[in-house]
């Protein structure tokens, strides 16, 4: 029979676990929900403006970084 080809993480190519993402970039994708979620019962913003401190911010680790890239291109979907 024919087998299916593993799914690659949309960001790096990666096999993927869970969703379109390898797990490197999920783990980052789960932070980036978390830091999200903490920042909005502080601050009034939106989850796009989230993404947008988050990439431009010095102190963002490449993983999580990555990730709010490919959610503000369309690539991962936001919040779910």
């Amino acid at each position: 029979g024919l087998i299916a080809p593993a799914s690659k993480c949309v960001i790096c190519g990666r096999q993927a676990l869970s969703g379109n993402m390898c797990r490197y970039h999920y783990e980052a994708y789960k932070r980036l929900k978390e830091g999200y979620l903490e920042w909005s019962r502080r601050e009034d913003v939106s989850f796009q403006d989230y993404l947008k401190r988050v990439v431009k911010s010095k102190s963002t680790g490449k993983w999580v970084k990555e990730v709010a890239e490919a959610v503000l291109r369309g690539d991962v979907l936001g919040l779910d």
